[in-house]
């Protein structure tokens, strides 16, 4: 890795939340046009990221701060290792600390709208993170290796004797990446720890002013870090149509998200878990057989 490539990734990784801001902001934008409404400007959430910097600083307990900034931390670090290239389990783990550290920092004020969202988004976490984590491995046993570099080596795989790209031969791992943007973006039918009419924004109910703009700020990294995540699946020996190839899936996955989030009503906890034993795991699982049917050339 040559000094420009540093670069590069240093400015994906400070342009990061911007293109998380830019997501929230056209989301919101398409929302309202779906909904017969002009809707606020592109930049809104950009605007409203500069009013609560410049709020009263507002402090619950300390510990409250703590756990805020440490949801931060393990996002920016885990971008940072996939910026870098790194190793897939790696990311899986430090997203997963993030969120735990989001439950903590919910459970240690004495709000009863904080706990309840604590506690629905531990079960989130249970319900979807071990499917992300499985189908880190389904990408292990179809490109060989968890390090992003590996896989990046080579834009085809062998499945079935042909060679084909991850998003057709790991169909279901990409519907679970998918799953997991959608919950942790809080997009309906999964927005379950913030449900605003029911216990008014959950987890984040607690933060004000700036403090709650670093959540927002660690929010944005976060849908950088997935839809990244998305843009695994498509490659190509050449550069600009990888580009191209991995800039049209991730606006395509944006695209659906939208239309599910307008689309469908917010499921009861228990749901999500159900869904994701009864329909994601048997799915993930199927996939991971036929890799490794694949890879022993039981089917020609």
């Amino acid at each position: 890795m040559n000094t420009i490539d540093i670069a590069i990734r240093i400015l994906l990784f400070v342009l990061a939340p911007a293109f998380g801001c830019l997501f929230f902001g056209i989301d919101r934008k398409l929302t309202a046009r779906m909904q017969n409404r002009v809707g606020p400007p592109l930049l809104q959430p950009w605007y409203d990221f500069k009013k609560l910097m410049g709020k009263t600083e507002e402090i619950v307990n300390h510990i409250h701060l703590v756990f805020a900034f440490a949801y931060v931390a393990f996002i920016m670090l885990a971008l940072g290792i996939f910026l870098m290239d790194g190793d897939l389990i790696v990311i899986c783990f430090s997203l997963g600390a993030s969120q735990v550290f989001l439950a903590l920092g919910a459970f240690s004020v004495r709000s009863p709208y904080s706990h309840v969202g604590a506690h629905r988004h531990l079960l989130q976490m249970v319900a979807v993170e071990p499917l992300l984590i499985l189908a880190a491995v389904t990408i292990k046993l179809q490109t060989g290796s968890f390090v992003l570099s590996d896989i990046y080596a080579r834009s085809t795989y062998p499945f079935f004797g042909i060679n084909t790209i991850l998003l057709l031969s790991l169909p279901v791992a990409f519907f679970i990446v998918i799953l997991a943007t959608i919950v942790d973006t809080q997009k309906s039918p999964f927005d379950i720890s913030t449900a605003h009419s029911e216990i008014v924004s959950g987890t984040f109910v607690e933060y004000s002013g700036p403090y709650l703009a670093i959540t927002k700020l660690g929010h944005w990294f976060e849908l950088s870090l997935l839809f990244a995540f998305v843009s695994i699946f498509f490659s190509s020996d050449v550069l600009w149509i990888s580009i191209a190839g991995k800039l049209t899936l991730d606006f395509a996955v944006f695209l659906l998200i939208l239309v599910i989030d307008n689309s469908t009503a917010r499921l009861t906890i228990d749901r999500l878990v159900k869904f994701s034993v009864r329909i994601g795991l048997p799915l993930i699982i199927i996939n991971i057989v036929l890799i490794v049917i694949s890879s022993m050339g039981v089917i020609a």
